[in-house]
Parts: structure tokens; sequence; C-alpha cells
């Protein structure tokens, strides 16, 4: 456990004063049975970047990451990869007209449709002054006894007018609280752009 996640641990549930902000996870098995209800919550937490139980840290060996504030059950829902979304390009015709764009926080969607997430920005290029959280989680190869708790996950919210689709890193197992959040840069649904 790093100093930054003892601290937290030491500080327990100060941090989170805001009464709405205590709420449940959004539960991923649980969008048919509850359907609209479920999209709009997942929704709203994209726009606003109100996570539940988990914050940033600071680790010595990985840098900035995530960590867990709570217990988190099997397929929660926990962040979202959040940023400008660039679709019909690939990565080499977006460093072109965006020279400057830090790969490393660059996520390449590989199903359809493919598409781009340009989470290079520290602060929301699509809600403009909100941080974005997912862009922090680090890597760990996903594999029995690996580090990886979380895998990412394709949605498309059909219940929403526009029917937006959201990238989200769900929970790949059961995770304690004070755990660091990583999940596998060479995932199925996307391969991550930056190297380990």
């Amino acid at each position: 456990m790093c100093e930054e996640a003892r601290r937290l641990k030491k500080e327990g549930t100060r941090r989170q004063t805001n009464p709405l902000k205590e709420t449940t996870l959004v539960r991923f098995k649980a969008f048919e049975e509850f359907g609209d209800m479920q999209q709009h919550l997942l929704h709203h937490r994209c726009a606003t970047q109100e996570w539940v139980g988990v914050t940033d840290a600071k680790f010595e060996k990985y840098g900035r990451g995530l960590v867990s504030l709570q217990r988190i059950r099997k397929d929660d829902v926990i962040v979202d990869y959040h940023g400008l979304v660039v679709e019909g390009k690939t990565l080499d015709d977006h460093l072109k007209e965006h020279p400057y764009v830090n790969t490393e926080f660059c996520l390449e969607i590989t199903q359809l449709p493919k598409r781009i997430i340009d989470a290079s920005a520290e602060t929301c290029v699509v809600h403009p002054g909100i941080r974005c959280l997912g862009r922090l989680a680090n890597h760990a190869l996903a594999k029995k006894g690996s580090a990886a708790n979380m895998v990412l996950a394709d949605i498309l919210l059909d219940a929403l007018p526009d029917h937006p689709r959201v990238v989200v890193l769900q929970a790949r197992l059961n995770i304690e609280p004070f755990e660091q959040l990583r999940f596998d840069y060479t995932d199925k649904v996307a391969r991550a752009l930056f190297k380990d």
C-alpha cells in the first residue's frame, strides 16, 4: 500500500461530504433489469465525473493512479474513460491534425464503431473544468493472479435520446478498499496506445 493510500485509509470517508455522492455504484449487469434509470445515472456520472468510491493517488512505482475508497463488487462500473472522441480516423490522422497530443492518454476502441478517445487533457475537453479520473488508471496484464482488477466495456446508452456510447472501466473481480485500480492496456475491447 502506498503512502497516499495509507493517508486515505486514515482519513476514512471524511473526504466524501456530499450525500449525493454516497450512493451505490452503477451495476453493469443491472442495465437490462433497471433500464432507463441505470443508463441515466451512468450518463450523469460520465458528464459530471462524480464517481463513487474512487480517487486519484500518487504511487512510488507507477506515478499517479486510481485507488478504491470502498468495497467494489465484480461487474460494478467504477469510472469511465472520458475525453475527446475522434471517430473515423486513425491515430496517425489525429496526430497530423494535433501533433502535441500526449498519446499516453489515447485509447483506440477496436470494436465497431472504431474510434479514438483522446484523454490527454487533464480536464475534460467535452465538459470544460471537469477533471477526468479514468485516464489515470495504470496498466496490469489481465491474467490469473495479476493486479488487473478492471476491464473495459463499451456500452450503448439506448435509453437516452442521442444514443451515446460510453467506455467504462468495470470491476473484473471483487475489489477491497484502498486497492490500486488497474486494467490491461491490451484489452480486447480497446488497445491503449501507450507503452508500459
